[in-house]
């Protein structure tokens, strides 16, 4: 009788190991970085990451100090989501890292300093209608920083007779996430959604009648800092003011008609311009920005009638060098925002001590976007490295969550371990 009960026992033992083995403890602070403390009292919850999408793991509050603490049955991925002032913060935490610091801001109805640094229309059109994906990049750099969010939210205009088909919006670091555009009337819309310090990215697909020409005013309540009409390349363009836009220069890489507007101030009325013919855009500039509106919502691309999801485009020469037109050239291409972009803007974003300063013609500045700039300090390789480790966890999320094909998954993953491999030795 004495081996069945040491037997009993030893299962028993082994079961309860292998259940904590599975439990794990997540932790982290929260800082309020308006005013530079730790953030008392916010809901914290933890979000386990999974194929069929995201559930609700674990939640809590954090204490005196900004800190929280608790324990998950998976290992993971999770997605750290605070509540602040009624606005969410997210933070991803990888499988096997012991959780992650969340920076949250407090909340203003108004931010003065806010700015469009880059509107991008990406037009084709049939015989009947027109098809525009708009891209809108707003940079809050409000100091000290704090979040806007009040009834309006980001204001925006549409062309006349335009149809809204998908809206997404997407804070820096994020996943876009499906949003609603509320008519206004007079071709105003707003999008109701907190702009965080940084940058917030707004994607808008939407159509419009057309009979082989169009007349086009775009209106802006915000400066803008770059404003460009991509079209297909075998439609044409004709500005109201000539002189207003710049095309790039030739050679330069991009296989559309491509116009450049700078330092657009709000309520400019000079952005005007005429289109005419039809005309479909490379399948590879078709995709959208870091999946766009069609992630989420499900919503077809232009050229993509599936609506699948892909990388797309290859890899280039690693980056290391930040290029004040990198993120802006990745959204003119329309193309999806391939790592090494990414670690250019995240570059930039982090170092940069002054606005981007356009100097000489735009067409040379266009030009001057290359893949082969000279390599930075260690501490901008630093950075790299950590937007591709990072760019490797949300290609393995996007796998598992069905966003990806087998064989775009194997040529993404072996282009990003081939060039994670060469910024690792750089810095070592």
């Amino acid at each position: 009788m004495r081996l069945p009960r040491i037997l009993f026992a030893s299962i028993f033992l082994t079961t309860l190991l292998a259940g904590n083995a599975l439990a794990d403890t997540l932790s982290g602070t929260v800082t309020n970085r308006t005013t530079g403390k730790p953030s008392a009292g916010d809901d914290v919850l933890a979000m386990d990451v999974t194929q069929g999408g995201m559930s609700e793991a674990a939640r809590t509050k954090t204490d005196a100090n900004g800190k929280y603490k608790f324990d998950v049955s998976s290992p993971g991925p999770h997605l750290m989501r605070v509540l602040h002032q009624g606005v969410t913060y997210n933070k991803m935490a990888p499988p096997g890292t012991p959780g992650a610091d969340v920076d949250v801001f407090d909340v203003t109805q108004k931010v003065a300093e806010l700015s469009i640094a880059a509107d991008v229309m990406r037009v084709q059109a049939t015989a009947s209608e027109l098809q525009i994906v708009e891209i809108i990049v707003v940079r809050n750099p409000s100091q000290p920083a704090r979040t806007q969010m009040n009834e309006q939210g980001f204001e925006f205009y549409l062309p006349e007779g335009a149809k809204v088909l998908a809206v997404s919006a997407q804070t820096a670091g994020g996943v876009p996430v499906k949003a609603g555009a509320n008519p206004l009337g007079s071709g105003l819309y707003s999008i109701a959604f907190p702009l965080r310090p940084g940058e917030t990215h707004f994607e808008l697909e939407y159509s419009a009648p057309y009979n082989g020409s169009a007349k086009i005013t775009p209106r802006t309540k915000l400066p803008q800092e770059h404003f460009v009409v991509m079209l297909a390349p075998e439609m044409k363009f004709v500005a109201d003011h000539p002189a207003r836009f710049t095309p790039p220069p030739p050679n330069s890489g991009f296989q559309a008609n491509v116009q450049l507007a700078q330092n657009v101030t709000a309520g400019a009325n000079d952005l005007g311009f005429k289109i005419s013919g039809t005309g479909t855009l490379p399948e590879e500039q078709q995709q959208t920005v870091q999946g766009g509106a069609q992630a989420q919502s499900g919503g077809v691309g232009m050229g993509n009638p599936a609506g699948g999801q892909g990388p797309g485009g290859g890899l280039g020469a690693p980056i290391d060098a930040p290029d004040p037109l990198a993120p802006y050239r990745w959204y003119i291409l329309g193309g999806f925002v391939l790592v090494l972009g990414l670690g250019a803007a995240y570059i930039l974003t982090r170092s940069r001590t002054s606005a981007i300063v356009m100097s000489g013609p735009a067409a040379s500045v266009l030009a001057s976007a290359n893949l082969g700039a000279p390599a930075t300090p260690a501490s901008s390789s630093s950075s790299l490295l950590q937007v591709l480790k990072d760019e490797l966890f949300q290609l393995e999320m996007e796998k598992q969550q069905g966003k990806l094909s087998d064989a775009e998954y194997a040529k993404a993953k072996a282009a990003l371990d081939e060039t994670l491999s060469r910024a690792m030795k750089r810095q070592g």
